[in-house]
Formats: C-alpha cells, structure tokens, sequence
C-alpha cells in the first residue's frame, strides 16, 4: 500500500526534530538511542508511555544522556511497516513498543538484527507470534497485560443479576481482540450466559456496529482491542443513549464512562517494561529477562455512571473497589 506523501514527510520532521533536539545538549557518541513506537494515542497507551519514561528516568536514563525518538502509527496499521523502517534507520540501542499490532511488526522487522525489543501491554506475545516461546523470547522481552474475561462475566452477573445477553465488539484485524474473544466464548458458555457478537470492519463503523449490538445485549463488555479503545467516545455515546450498562478490561474506560471494569493499571505496566529497558541499558541481554506478567488486576467502577443508569453497587462491590468518577 503506498502512504501519503503528507504522512513521511511528517514522519521525517518528527525524526529531524527528536533528533536535533537530542543533540544540542550532548554529542550522540556518548547517548544511547532508544525508539519508542505505540499504536496510537489514547488514554491507556498513553499512560503506558508515560510509565516507561518515569522509569528510565528514575534509573538516570533522561534527555539529559539519552537520545529519545518517539513515533505512533495514529491508529492505522498499514503505517507500522514505514515506522520500522524509519526506527532502523536512526540505529537505536533499544526499541521499545507498546501494543500488540506494533510489536508484531517490529519483532518481526528486527528478527535477524540483533537490537533488544522491550514491550509493553501486549495481549499474548506468544500467540500473537511474537515469540516463539515464554522461555525462548531471543531479544525480545516485555510485559504483558492479559485481561482477566471470567471475573469481569462474574461482576457483571453480581452487579446485575437479571443479565442474559452480554454483546462484544471486536475487530477481526486485532489479534488481541481475537484471543479475548475465544476466552470470553469459553467463560460464558460455562457461566451459561448468551454472547451477542458484531465484528468491527473498519474503526468508522464503531457507532453502526455499536447501533447494532445494543439491540441485542443486556449489557456490553468491551476487550483490549485497540480500534475499539481508540474510538471509545463513540461507543459509549450509543450505548448511554440506550442506557445499556458498559463494561470493560481496561481502566481508562471506567474513567471515560463505562461503569466498571477488572483491569491491570496501563501506568503500572509502563513502569515494568521501563524497568526492564533500563537493565538492558545497563548491560543486560533482553534473552536473559524473563517476560513479565502482572497480577496486580484492581476492580474500578464509576458511581456516577450508576446513579445515571438506576444501577446500585452491592456493598460487597463498593468495599473491594476502587472509585472512579467519569472526566
């Protein structure tokens, strides 16, 4: 697919003026390089970049000695391949990339060139063939933030126990939508509750899609799936417009308007990858790090969402909760 002229000519100048800001303090030779990729900008990838900077920084590694380049796709995967390519290019000592989209095509651009890859808030990194293996990761090593789907199904039955339906939107492009999908099809059908599913084609779909599925559902669950995550608004602009109750794997949604959700802290999972960008800095092979997987999962929910939709918390919910209010 050839991209706009307007997009490399924005992606050089992001470069230029990294880099020349880099190199006004310090000369290169005495930096390391470390390239930071994401998806795109939304509240939980965000949160994740601002962790790993907060890190490296805690560990001495700031502008002041450190050449950082950062770059996103702005949500459009077609873009991941030119962002590899233009990462190559500035030689970096370490690349660090948030999301599984991302990740997969900088883990496989740099599968033979021997450059360490930290990653962050990645599904499954082995199922999104990322690495062969938990134990076999070559230079490639990371945290991942796989959603809990059978706490969240149990939440929404002891929040509302008349639920029958619960409606998932995924797109079928996002690996990591997919792998929560078969686990969420698994959980309910033990839990004996009904799916209503509807597949994104496109991120301009998302309010149909939406439309749709609240026809359906009782209430709606939303996976870490980016398309969806990045076009949040709309969704829950239809789902409030039919006071259909959202519920989610990712934090930053319970603050945007879904009303609860089990999930890891994106700022938190940040910090880890940080941590692990910093003793590959220091010296240490990304081979001999482990992949980390957080436990620390909170539940968060948003009374004020509850109070708009005749929804009262049971008070063993309100006493293990934390309490988020909707921005």
């Amino acid at each position: 697919m050839v991209l706009p002229k307007s997009f490399h000519r924005s992606l050089i100048f992001l470069l230029i003026c990294v880099v020349v800001r880099a190199e006004a303090t310090q000369p290169n030779a005495l930096k390391k390089t470390v390239c930071i990729t994401q998806y795109g900008h939304y509240d939980s990838m965000d949160a994740a970049r601002e962790g790993i900077l907060d890190m490296l920084q805690h560990k001495g590694y700031s502008k002041k000695n450190t050449r950082f380049l950062f770059s996103s796709a702005d949500n459009q995967k077609e873009r991941i391949p030119q962002l590899a390519l233009a990462i190559e290019s500035q030689h970096p000592d370490l690349i660090i990339s948030i999301s599984t989209p991302v990740t997969q095509v900088i883990a496989e651009h740099f599968r033979n060139k021997n450059i360490p890859i930290v990653f962050s808030s990645v599904t499954d990194a082995v199922a999104a063939h990322i690495v062969p293996s938990a134990k076999n990761t070559g230079h490639i090593t990371g945290v991942q933030d796989i959603p809990p789907i059978r706490k969240p199904f149990r939440l929404i039955k002891e929040i509302i126990p008349q639920v029958r339906t619960i409606g998932i939107l995924y797109s079928e492009a996002d690996v990591s939508s997919c792998i929560c999908l078969e686990k969420a099809k698994k959980h309910a059908a033990a839990m004996r509750l009904a799916l209503a599913i509807e597949p994104l084609k496109s991120s301009h779909d998302i309010e149909a899609a939406t439309e749709r599925l609240v026809k359906k559902a009782d209430v709606l669950f939303i996976l870490p799936d980016n398309h969806v995550c990045s076009h949040f608004d709309k969704l829950i602009a239809v789902a409030d417009k039919h006071n259909i109750p959202v519920f989610s794997s990712v934090l930053e949604m319970v603050k945007k308007g879904a009303l609860a959700a089990y999930a890891h802290n994106e700022y938190d999972i940040g910090q880890q990858a940080g941590l692990l960008a910093a003793r590959i800095l220091n010296g240490e092979s990304a081979s001999s790090l482990s992949i980390y997987n957080p436990q620390n999962k909170h539940l968060f929910i948003n009374p004020n969402v509850a109070k708009r939709l005749h929804i009262t918390f049971p008070q063993n919910v309100l006493q293990r909760a934390v309490t988020l209010s909707k921005v």
